[in-house]
């Protein structure tokens, strides 16, 4: 079974996905990723918009942390995760070598991120992999 390992970091996990708009030949869009189980759904910045040249699918309703009503823009997306990787790189991160097959997400655009990431990782995806975290790992198998 193929697994993806972080170290967790001030309670967060932190990782590299690529995002690709639906059928597309342009390449891939690296970003980092903030997993959060506490999030029903996957929400990118305007940054990864505008990276991706993406295209609303429409408005909906979303619930913040801070507020429980936002309209926000959406957008089809495909999410590839990582599933495979080296021990480290130069910088002491995991490398990654082999990413798992792409889900398509209607993610949410939301100011989100504080600098480290531009892209939330919601349930919507997560469930679909188990998830576990121990010794101040993380652990994502498909």
């Amino acid at each position: 079974m193929p697994t993806f390992n972080v170290q967790v970091v001030d309670n967060r996990v932190l990782m590299v996905v690529h995002i690709s708009l639906p059928d597309s030949t342009n390449p891939l869009h690296i970003c980092n990723a903030l997993v959060d189980t506490g999030a029903s759904a996957t929400a990118v910045s305007p940054i990864v918009v505008q990276a991706l040249g993406a295209v609303s699918s429409g408005v909906r309703t979303v619930g913040t942390a801070s507020q429980p009503n936002v309209e926000a823009e959406q957008f089809v997306l495909d999410i590839h995760i990582p599933v495979d990787t080296h021990r480290a790189g130069p910088d002491g991160q995991p490398v990654v070598t082999r990413f798992s097959e792409m889900q398509r997400v209607t993610a949410a655009q939301l100011p989100i991120g504080d600098g480290t990431y531009d892209v939330l990782l919601g349930m919507d995806i997560l469930a679909a992999h188990h998830i576990s975290m121990h010794s101040g790992q993380f652990v994502m198998s498909i």
